[in-house]
């Protein structure tokens, strides 16, 4: 990169480079608010997708047990279908919780990782080709 550089023979060519870097520093820092609040919102959620779990289990818990108590069939029929509807929300957010897992959130670590490298990689162009453009 450095080589490139050092072949600018007018500080227009160095403007060029900075305008076309400074485009590409904006977007890469873009990119990585974006992600970082998306990981943000990743953990939030995932929180309260165990929360929800931890209450569901307690509900099944609760309808398990009244079922085994002598109830009318009346409260016995209602109990059983808030039991299977309990269950089938409790079964969708388990397949929630693994669009939040832990390797989702590892995968956003990374992104965010590779972004840092580009943005420091610009930084370090733009101080480069600024550095030639002072020598010009």
């Amino acid at each position: 990169m450095s080589d490139i550089i050092q072949q600018f023979k007018t500080t227009a060519e160095c403007d060029a480079a900075l305008s076309v870097a400074a485009k590409k520093q904006k977007s890469l820092q873009k990119k990585q608010r974006t992600i970082s609040e998306q990981k943000e919102q990743y953990q939030e959620t995932a929180s309260d997708i165990l929360l929800e779990i931890a209450a569901r289990e307690k509900d099944i818990a609760g309808y398990r047990q009244r079922l085994e108590t002598e109830l009318s069939p009346k409260d016995r029929d209602e109990t059983q279908d808030k039991l299977v509807k309990a269950e089938y929300s409790l079964y969708l957010l388990q397949r929630r919780e693994r669009s939040y897992s832990l390797p989702e959130l590892a995968v956003k670590d990374f992104d965010l990782s590779e972004l840092d490298h580009g943005v420091t990689s610009v930084a370090e162009f733009i101080a480069a080709v600024e550095a030639r453009k002072a020598a010009i």
